[in-house]
Order: structure tokens, then C-alpha cells, then sequence
């Protein structure tokens, strides 16, 4: 967790993770609403190939990071395949919280 954006690019209260949210409401989004699952795997062994990997993303990466990503990556990267989502305020909650619960297995 070394790694930071420039300074402004992160809003360190975006992401609340006292907002209810449903676990499978977040795997549905992730998986089949919003196409993540095509570019990144929840899995070790999912072989995904032009997004990194997401299945330890829990362990390794910081919720607000993971929020302003997913919210603008072209912000953070210009020319990065990432698309920018237009996902709505519940929706950028569900998968930040998704992708935050997302842990190794040990």
C-alpha cells in the first residue's frame, strides 16, 4: 500500500463502508452487469488477460483508491483501456465494497 495518486485525485471519503451492501449485488455487477470480469479476475486462477488481477485486491489496495478508480480511470491513466462507467453513486459503492472483500485463500 505504498503506491498514491497525485495529490486531488483521491477523495479519501468517497467510499463509505458503513453503507449496506450486498455482497451478491456486488459479484452480480462485477461479473455480469458491468463487464469487469471481462479485463479482471475474483479469482487466483481466473487467467484473465488485459486487467490485472483483482482477487486479492481486499488485502492489497485502499478502498478510496479503488473507488476514484473505478470512477474515472482515465484520470488516473489517460491511456488506460478502462472504461469510465457513468455508474451511479450506489453502484460505485457496490463494487468498491466487491472488490474490497475480495481476499486471498489461505
Amino acid at each position: 500500500m505504498t503506491l498514491h495518486a497525485p495529490d486531488g485525485y483521491i477523495d479519501e471519503d468517497a467510499f463509505d463502508p458503513n453503507k449496506k451492501s450486498n455482497p451478491r449485488m456486488g459479484k452480480m455487477f462485477f461479473s455480469k452487469l458491468r463487464g469487469c470480469a471481462a479485463c479482471h479476475g475474483d479469482k487466483a486462477d481466473s487467467g484473465v488477460a488485459s486487467g490485472p488481477t483483482l482477487y486479492n485486491a481486499g488485502e492489497r489496495l485502499q478502498a478510496a483508491y479503488v473507488y476514484n478508480y473505478i470512477k474515472d480511470p482515465q484520470r488516473f491513466d489517460p491511456m488506460v483501456w478502462m472504461p469510465a462507467l457513468e455508474l451511479t453513486e450506489k453502484d460505485l459503492q457496490r463494487l468498491t465494497a466487491y472488490v474490497m472483500s475480495l481476499k486471498a485463500e489461505r
